[in-house]
């Protein structure tokens, strides 16, 4: 699955993105659209609309891990990495038994990021 953001500039997006180790599969300035690539194999998807209010945003993604140690290790590395127009928060422990954590970039698109605190039986 590969989640379809908006963006209000494209080019922002990209920066914001590709400073997480994402890279610019393609990008149609005709259409407005983009698609980024990251070597984990996270792919999005963004739809320009200049007329996005960032603060109405609802536009939100789970990238779900199957452990927390994988989740809060994408957290670590990324951490660093989020530019001062964007937000990320720690990873913290959720009544349902995750590790999840979260961010947003300039545009308000969330992403949330978590794995099972517990192994799970199979």
């Amino acid at each position: 699955m590969a989640p379809a953001f908006f963006s209000t500039d494209l080019d922002r997006s990209s920066k914001f993105w590709c400073a997480l180790g994402f890279d610019e599969r393609t990008r149609s300035e005709d259409d407005g659209y983009m698609i980024l690539d990251h070597p984990m194999g996270i792919v999005i998807h963004f739809g320009l609309d200049p007329d996005l209010v960032p603060s109405e945003n609802m536009t939100n993604a789970y990238l779900g891990f199957t452990t927390a140690d994988e989740a809060v290790a994408l957290y670590d590395a990324w951490v660093g990495h989020v530019l001062d127009d964007g937000f990320i928060h720690a990873p913290e422990m959720t009544p349902y038994g995750m590790i999840e954590w979260g961010m947003r970039d300039p545009d308000a698109n969330a992403l949330r990021v978590g794995g099972p605190a517990e192994p799970r039986d199979r």
